[in-house]
């Protein structure tokens, strides 16, 4: 049952032609040591040459190196070559900011693709199967993914990605594993509620299959399947469009007409601007519907010569009828630095900054019981006895930070300025108050948790602006 149905899903789909060499991901896993028999199985039928990967993730101690013993053990058995590389997951996760499930994958996978290109090999087998898939869909849609999410993991990937086990479930897997007595390795990571999804896998969907749908996997997978024929077919339209409309100004950047993107379907609309930031960074990780939107309210009321930072050192650019998308040192004007400044601040009395025509006063006071102060955009008031020597009201400086109120940490200055949507050529303009050990004030915007009235403040002093 299990073989004939991953004939079906390769022919449905295409995933293997005479001839290629496929590489399996080898966990030792039932999944994996299904799919590797299964091939293995049918590989003179198909004319295909059978490699397998494992990587030892370092993570399970001496249980680790056993299942990468078993890996070795059933190739040469099957006469099929086996790779095995072992890395320190733990510590490249922690090194890199990454969870565990995320170094682990992003290492495995680095791995298959450099064996493939030293190979010369076709595909890689990856044993996901239809409960996986329903887990993904089911995580995606809690995160309110859109129908590039929900419609799944595909069958094969343009990167040579391929998953013969998609249409198959593990009951399925199981049953072909004990009916022919095949050994396997088990991970007991799986059976922890650790990781999300373990959790959706052990505790959600078990529930789901009591309480509304027992059969809410394949209903999953299903739904996944249907979204991704709509999907497919979005797509291909907005792939018309992007030719139609959007030139490509060199590898790190598009020209769309403004007038025409607004004028789509968001639904194509939205999509034109992911495909030119794919364009630009061959992948769109880390851009999310909020970046996809401003870049559209950049298009639709962005004044000539308005830029938006994006992430990943993108930007965008409107420049007459045309929003540009790219790296943001190719696209934007050097920004003229304005004229950097650098006052004392007494503080009893004022000075006045030429540079940004701004005049600056400041007070002291004591602080009495019920005391209350009114914060305004251009007035804040300030513990006294937490400033650390003298008071300077300067232009901003390469990798300031604050510990804003509220935040529980710092952030860099730049990315306030960013979040706010401040323009590059307003950002020097900014006054920035400090003291001999940080930022106590950026003008306009936000205080610094350091230096804020709280309950044990005697003396304060009051800082106000104004343009003159």
């Amino acid at each position: 049952m299990v073989v004939e149905k991953v004939k079906k899903t390769i022919e449905d789909n295409g995933l293997i032609n005479k001839g290629d060499s496929v590489i399996v991901a080898l966990s030792g896993g039932p999944d994996s040591i299904c799919l590797l028999r299964v091939l293995n199985e049918i590989k003179d039928e198909y004319g295909i040459k059978l490699y397998a990967a494992h990587l030892n993730h370092k993570i399970r101690g001496m249980e680790a190196q056993k299942d990468a013993v078993f890996c070795v053990r059933t190739c040469d058995e099957m006469g099929i070559v086996c790779f095995v590389k072992a890395y320190d997951v733990p510590a490249y996760s922690k090194e890199n900011g990454l969870s565990i499930e995320e170094g682990a994958r992003k290492l495995r996978y680095n791995m298959f693709f450099e064996l493939k290109e030293s190979l010369g090999a076709q595909s890689i087998a990856v044993a996901h199967n239809l409960d996986d898939q329903a887990e993904t869909v089911l995580m995606r849609m809690m995160r309110g993914s859109g129908l590039e999410g929900l419609k799944g993991m595909d069958y094969r990937r343009a990167d040579g990605i391929i998953r013969p086990l998609i249409d198959v479930t593990r009951d399925e897997i199981e049953k072909h594993i004990k009916e022919n007595e095949i050994d396997f390795r088990i991970d007991e990571s799986n059976l922890e509620e650790v990781y999300s999804r373990n959790k959706v896998r052990l505790s959600l969907i078990p529930y789901i299959e009591k309480s509304f749908n027992p059969n809410i996997k394949k209903a999953l997978s299903r739904m996944s399947r249907l979204l991704g024929d709509d999907c497919d077919y979005i797509n291909s339209r907005a792939e018309e469009s992007f030719e139609r409309l959007c030139k490509k100004n060199s590898d790190k950047s598009i020209r769309i007409d403004a007038n025409e993107l607004c004028s789509l379907h968001r639904a194509i609309s939205t999509r034109l601007v992911r495909m030119s930031v794919e364009h630009v960074l061959e992948d769109i990780k880390g851009f999310e519907l909020v970046h996809v939107e401003d870049v559209m309210g950049l298009a639709g009321k962005g004044r000539e010569g308005a830029s938006i930072d994006l992430p990943r050192n993108m930007a965008a650019l409107k420049r007459g009828n045309d929003v540009i998308v790219g790296i943001r040192d190719e696209i934007l004007p050097k920004e003229s630095k304005s004229e950097s400044f650098s006052y004392t601040l007494p503080k009893e009395g004022s000075i006045f900054i030429k540079e940004i025509g701004m005049e600056i006063d400041s007070s002291t006071m004591q602080k009495k019981e019920g005391s209350k102060f009114k914060y305004e955009k251009g007035c804040i008031y300030l513990d006294l006895d937490k400033i650390d020597g003298k008071v300077t009201v300067r232009s901003r400086k390469e990798g300031d930070r604050i510990r804003p109120v509220g935040l529980g940490g710092s952030k860099k200055v730049k990315d306030i300025f960013i979040d706010m949507k401040i323009e590059r050529s307003e950002r020097d303009k900014i006054p920035v108050i400090s003291d001999g050990k940080g930022i106590m004030w950026i003008y306009g915007y936000r205080i610094g948790d350091d230096y804020k009235v709280d309950g044990k403040t005697s003396s304060v002093i009051k800082i106000s602006a104004r343009k003159r």
